[in-house]
């Protein structure tokens, strides 16, 4: 009968472990007809790898969070995670803000950039990148 056979991709869960599992990626020379999401942007304009880019979403997503904390959630060792936030942090897209409970040394709670400054940065860059891709179409003889 109609409707009673299910796809596996259909079903629940499916599309979306999918879907976390798609790297989006374009070969050369085929035209440009992916749909930009803001992971593959943080990728392609910065360079970041698939750690800087899942743990930038993760604060995004759940606001400020210690280093600690994102080790244990995308299970990784401490160092790993403290570069990725260092580089994040270089990249001025993640902001490091000292904390303190009572007496005892400071913590630091790492939290993205509020959206529309971070909607700024892609923006200019994106408009760079079109005037550098604009010049070199113009050269090509």
């Amino acid at each position: 009968m109609e409707g009673e056979e299910r796809r596996k991709e259909d079903l629940p869960g499916e599309k979306e472990s999918k879907a976390e599992e798609k790297v989006e990626t374009i070969p050369i020379g085929s035209p440009l007809h992916v749909s930009p999401s803001l992971k593959s942007l943080l990728r392609c304009f910065y360079g970041l790898n698939q750690l800087e880019v899942e743990i930038f979403m993760y604060l995004l997503k759940n606001g400020p969070k210690k280093v600690k904390v994102l080790a244990q959630k995308f299970d990784r060792d401490y160092s790993v995670v403290y570069r990725a936030l260092k580089t994040l942090c270089e990249l001025g897209i993640v902001e490091k803000k000292s904390q303190r409970e009572g007496i005892g040394r400071p913590y630091h709670l790492y939290k993205t950039i509020e959206e529309h400054l971070l909607k700024d940065k892609l923006n200019e860059i994106a408009k760079t990148w079109q005037e550098r891709v604009h010049e070199v179409l113009h050269n090509i003889q």
